[in-house]
This record gives structure tokens, sequence and C-alpha cells, in this order.
């Protein structure tokens, strides 16, 4: 008894260091994606009546920054959504995680490069790329853990594992099958990751998942 309780201690904070290490770089992320926000500066002969004006010319790095937070946002919900259930994991796991987590670090830079280079195909099929690479290793790592139960827990209703497994996979679709779209309509690609929320209901309503 006082072994499993050992082993029982030592995976649960095995498991909160991969949480703490989790939520750590989705927090960095988004701290990193919001410097690069423009404070429009003042000048000894700026007119400080002139301030509305500058924001207003900032507007496309804040949508920009707003599509990343809701991305970023959908992939952390994602991730605790998945450890509420996951009781156990393996180097597999760790490793699927930290690939799933590599792909975040990289959204601001690829933030940066949409904002700047919005016009150009290859800045917004890049940024998508990575969006892809980031849902992809999230989806694995459900899938990996929730396979025959590997481990999550054995009475967890199979409709609910199931519905998870197909939920994970939408966005990481979305995000490939934008990529062409990318290099068609640069500059209009991103209409369509904002449309991930209403696909995902519609898709879920659809199949019942």
């Amino acid at each position: 008894m006082a072994g499993f309780e050992e082993s029982s201690r030592l995976r649960q904070r095995g498991l909160d260091r991969i949480l703490a290490l989790s939520d750590g770089v989705f927090a960095f992320s988004i701290t990193l994606m919001v410097l690069d926000l423009v404070v429009p500066a003042l000048g000894s002969s700026t007119d400080v009546n002139a301030l509305a004006g500058l924001l207003a010319g900032e507007w496309l790095g804040f949508v920009n920054y707003f599509l990343s937070f809701f991305i970023v946002s959908v992939w952390w919900n994602g991730h605790h959504r998945y450890f509420e259930y996951i009781e156990g994991y393996d180097d597999t796991l760790k490793v699927l995680n930290l690939l799933m987590l590599l792909a975040i670090t990289l959204q601001p830079f690829f933030t940066k490069l949409h904002d700047i280079w919005i016009a150009a195909p290859l800045a917004s099929a890049l940024y998508a790329l990575d969006q892809a690479i980031a849902g992809t290793f999230l989806a694995l790592t459900w899938w990996y853990a929730s396979k025959d139960r590997k481990f999550i827990d054995r009475d967890l209703n199979e409709k609910t594992v199931r519905r998870m497994r197909v939920g994970s996979l939408i966005a990481p679709i979305l995000f490939l099958v934008s990529i062409p779209v990318a290099f068609a309509y640069p500059s209009q690609v991103s209409l369509a990751w904002f449309a991930y929320v209403p696909i995902a209901y519609i898709v879920r309503r659809t199949y019942k998942v």
C-alpha cells in the first residue's frame, strides 16, 4: 500500500510539473504578443489630440493580437480540458506535449510576421502551419492518452472520449485547409480562422460529438 501511495504521489507531482510548464508557456506566449503592440510616440511637436488617430492607425496590429490571443486560448482550453481527465503519463506523452508547446512558443514570432507581412501569402501560410502543428500535437496528446484508456479513467464515458477526439481535430484541420487559401487570399484568410467557433459548433451538432 505504501508503495502504491508513493507511486501515485510521484505521478501526480509529474503531472503538476507538466501542467506548470505548459501554463507558463501559454502565459509567456500571450505576454510576448502584447509587447509587440505599438504605443504611439509623443514627440515635442506631436499634437496630443492626434492620439486617437495614431491608435486607429494601429488597428491591424490589435486585430492580429486579438486573433492570436483567441487561438492560444483555444489551445489552452483544450489542453486544460484534456488534462482534467489524464491521470498519468510516459515519455511519449511528455514529448507530444513538448512539441505542442514548441509551436506555442513560436506564436509571437508568426503573429508579428503576419502583422508586418499581412499581404504576403507565405506569412499567412506559415502562421496557419504553426497553428496546425500546435493543434495536431495537442490532439495527438489526447488520442495517445485515451487510446485503450492508457492514461485516463477507465470509467470515463465512451461518448465523452469520442466527442473529445473528434473535437480535437476540428481546429488543426481548419488551419491545414486554410494554408492553400492563404496563398490565394493572404489578407482575408484570417476570416477563416475566426470561423472556428461556428464551424466547431456545427460539426459537433451535426455529428453529435
